[in-house]
C-alpha cells in the first residue's frame, strides 16, 4: 500500500524534472493508440513488479501483477524509469486529441450535455464544476476521463483543479492529469485515477474548471466523459442528464 501512496507525487516530480533532450517512447500501455489516464492506471497497478517473481497480467487490470506493456524500458521491472518515460510522453503531448463515446467505455452521449454560460462580463472569470452521481448498487468509480469543448474566441481557459469526490476529501491518493496544450485552445482533457485498491460512489465534484470571458457574445461548454470501475471496465452512465448515474456540468 505504501508504494502506491507515493506514486502520484513521484509521477508529478518526474513530469516537472524530465527534460526534452531525449525523444520518449510511446507509453500506450493498453494498446488503444492513445496515451491517457488509463495507461497511468495500468502502470500504477504494475509498479514495483518484475517478470521473474510476479505473475503476469497482460491485460493490466490486476493490482501487483507484472504487466510487460508497462515495462517501457524493457528491463523486466516496472519502476521509476518507466514513469520517467511515461512523463516525457505526456510532456511532449503525444496522446489523446479527442474523446468520444466509443472505444474507452460504454458511455451514452446522445446528445452530449451542453451548458450555456452567461451573463458574464468581459475580463471577468467564472467556474464550472464537473459533478457526478453514482446511486447505490451500481459499479463504483476508480478512474474517470472527460473532455470539455468551447468557443475559444469568447472564453479563455484559465485553470482546472481536482475536486474532492474521487480522493474523498484527501482520504485516498489520486493521480490527476490534464492536457491543456491544444491549438487552438478550445478543449480540455482531464483524467484522474485512484492510486489505491479502492472505489467510491455517491455524489460529488470531480473537477472545477475556471474560465475568463474575453469577448461579447455567447458560447456553450460541451462535455463528453468516460468512467471506469476498479477492474478498468467502462461504467455505463449518461452525460449531463440527471438520471440514475450521470456526470454533468454545473455553473457556479
Amino acid at each position: 500500500m505504501l508504494k502506491k501512496m507515493a506514486l502520484p507525487m513521484m509521477f508529478l516530480c518526474i513530469l516537472v524534472l524530465s527534460t526534452l533532450s531525449v525523444l520518449p517512447a510511446k507509453a500506450d500501455v493498453n494498446g488503444d493508440g492513445v496515451w491517457d489516464i488509463v495507461d497511468i492506471a495500468m502502470m500504477i497497478r504494475a509498479y514495483g513488479t518484475n517478470k521473474w517473481t510476479y505473475p503476469w497480467d497482460e491485460t493490466g487490470h490486476l493490482w501487483d501483477y507484472y504487466n510487460p506493456h508497462a515495462d517501457l524500458d524493457l528491463d523486466g521491472y516496472v519502476g521509476a524509469l518507466d514513469f520517467t518515460i511515461a512523463a516525457q510522453t505526456f510532456k511532449f503531448g503525444d496522446g489523446v486529441t479527442t474523446l468520444t463515446s466509443q472505444g474507452l467505455g460504454p458511455v451514452r452521449v446522445n446528445p452530449p450535455p451542453i451548458t450555456y454560460i452567461g451573463p458574464v462580463g468581459v475580463n471577468n472569470y467564472f467556474t464550472i464544476n464537473v459533478v457526478i452521481n453514482i446511486p447505490p448498487n451500481q459499479p463504483e468509480l476508480s478512474l474517470y476521463q472527460f473532455m470539455l469543448f468551447w468557443d475559444h474566441t469568447k472564453i479563455q481557459y484559465d485553470s482546472v483543479t481536482e475536486g474532492p469526490f474521487l480522493n474523498q476529501g484527501g482520504t485516498y491518493y489520486t493521480t490527476f492529469r490534464c492536457k491543456d496544450t491544444y491549438m487552438p485552445m478550445d478543449r480540455l482533457l482531464v483524467g484522474c485515477s485512484v492510486a489505491e485498491q479502492v472505489t467510491v460512489s455517491g455524489s460529488g465534484t470531480l473537477a472545477t474548471v475556471r474560465f475568463k470571458c474575453i469577448a461579447t457574445g455567447s458560447t456553450f461548454i460541451t462535455l463528453i466523459s468516460n468512467l471506469y470501475d476498479n477492474n478498468l471496465y467502462g461504467i455505463d452512465h449518461l452525460d449531463g442528464i440527471p438520471a440514475n448515474g450521470y456526470i454533468a456540468l454545473v455553473n457556479q
